[in-house]
């Protein structure tokens, strides 16, 4: 699986790759911070709130 995304940010253009062979499980692309954050983007854009919290057992 190979997803390539381009944007900007902070006025400069920028792209990110996910290049994995084989299955793609949610699991693997959350691994990749850059995937994240613009998946995280893409949903504040449309209204969702997402909210983290860590907590160490």
């Amino acid at each position: 699986m190979q997803v390539i995304v381009e944007g900007e940010k902070a006025g400069a253009g920028v792209r990110y790759m996910y290049d994995r062979k084989g299955i793609s499980p949610p699991e693997f692309i959350g691994r990749d911070e850059a995937c994240v954050d613009f998946m995280l983007r893409g949903l504040e854009e449309r209204g969702v709130v997402y909210r983290q919290s860590v907590e160490e057992i």
